[in-house]
């Protein structure tokens, strides 16, 4: 049975490798099972935290994609308006005869008047 027992010790320090050796001066030595229990806890603790943090950042994502549509939509609106002014003005210029008339300005910034030009 000799040999039997230096298999066990061989694995049991593998275990402590692996695991960790607890702390020798504490009064009360975890053992393995109560180490992995805490372990356990703790991490659906963090899963918790996990869940909520992806439920919190959703509710933002989506608020924040609402903003955004809102201010697309308000956007199309101004944009539609000018739209429409320009094609006011567009059409006032062309039923005023056009940029052809006698007081449009030439390239050096004056303004033309019928037979004499005249400083702005």
């Amino acid at each position: 049975m000799a040999g039997g027992t230096a298999e066990i010790r061989e694995r049991v320090t593998r275990l402590e490798e692996l695991v960790g050796v607890p702390p020798a001066g504490e009064e009360t030595n975890p053992t393995l099972l109560v180490g992995m229990e805490e372990i356990w806890s703790e991490l659906q603790s963090l899963r918790v935290m996990l869940e909520n943090h992806v439920r919190d950042t959703g509710e933002q994502n989506d608020s924040v994609i609402a903003d955004v549509k809102a201010l697309a939509d308000d956007h199309k609106a101004r944009l539609s308006k000018l739209d429409a002014e320009l094609g006011i003005l567009k059409m006032a210029v062309h039923s005023s005869g056009g940029a052809t008339g006698s007081d449009t300005p030439n390239r050096e910034g004056q303004r033309e008047r019928q037979g004499g030009v005249e400083e702005q």
